[in-house]
């Protein structure tokens, strides 16, 4: 079912640019992703990205992103995926930072997905002496 439904969005991102190549309009390159996301240590400021993990969800799809310490600064997750995300970052050693209802939706000519562009700033995870 997972297959199908990005096989589909894939099919009609395709059919719609190549109309609008046809009408003489500019498209954006297709593989946008619905959310990219910043992972900061709260505080300083400083990448948090080694070894985080991104979970993104719309109903029934999921993503998942894991940081690398090579990697660039962001994570981004569900190309080509228009819907309404849930969205978790977790590291250990920070708590689990969480963003919900995110639209992401296409639009214009070449109906375009947009892309949510976020920042989690990771809290380290407090211990007791």
């Amino acid at each position: 079912m997972k297959r199908k439904a990005i096989w589909s969005a894939l099919t009609a991102s395709a059919l719609v640019l190549s109309a609008c190549n046809a009408l003489g309009i500019t498209c954006p390159d297709v593989g946008r992703h619905a959310l990219v996301v910043e992972v900061r240590e709260a505080g300083t400021g400083a990448n948090a990205v080694p070894d985080a993990i991104l979970l993104v969800r719309d109903g029934e799809y999921m993503d998942s992103v894991q940081g690398q310490a090579d990697g660039p600064a962001m994570l981004a997750a569900a190309p080509e995926w228009a819907g309404t995300y849930s969205v978790i970052v977790r590291k250990v050693g920070y708590e689990e930072w969480t963003r919900n209802d995110l639209r992401v939706r296409r639009s214009g000519a070449c109906n375009a997905l947009g892309t949510v562009n976020l920042v989690a700033d990771l809290q380290p995870v407090q211990t007791t002496p």
